[in-house]
């Protein structure tokens, strides 16, 4: 495993998180909020 060896090794996802992945993460976690306030005011339309 030399890559790991020249490279830099991240041993923790944490550690790691480009700005792409950060967005996502938002972006996902913000639907989620969405549809559960859908979900709270309209149950029969959540179907």
């Amino acid at each position: 495993m030399s890559e790991i060896d020249e490279g830099e090794h991240v041993t923790c996802v944490k550690q790691y998180s480009p700005p792409l992945l950060r967005a996502a993460a938002k972006y996902r976690r913000r639907i989620a909020e969405l549809s559960g306030f859908a979900r709270a005011r309209c149950a029969s339309d959540a179907d």
